[in-house]
């Protein structure tokens, strides 16, 4: 897999779990999208199936690469970095979050 194919596998493995659950609060709390801390959160939905032996390995590399990046906005997902901490954060509009889903 691609970071862009192995990042969108390792979110819908999330999803299974919690998108349901996501998508019914952001409808109650009007949300147009949601940022998911990627070290919380998302590291122990990670398979080696990817082809990544590390999350931080995906993330690292969409992130040094503009076309990489372009590729997952395709899917409305984005890698964002906080300034200050370097927290990292997958931000997913809500009708992609759906299309996610299926």
């Amino acid at each position: 897999m691609n970071p862009v194919e192995a990042l969108i596998y390792v979110l819908r493995e999330y999803l299974k779990v919690h998108g349901k659950h996501i998508e019914s609060m952001c409808r109650v709390l009007g949300q147009e999208c949601i940022r998911i801390e990627v070290g919380k959160v998302l590291y122990r939905y990670h398979s080696e199936v990817t082809g990544y032996s590390r999350f931080e390995d995906i993330i690292s590399e969409i992130l040094s690469s503009e076309e990489l990046q372009r590729k997952l906005m395709e899917y409305g997902v984005r890698v964002e970095v906080d300034e200050e901490s370097g927290t990292k954060y997958l931000v997913v509009d809500i009708s992609s979050l759906r299309k996610l889903m299926t």
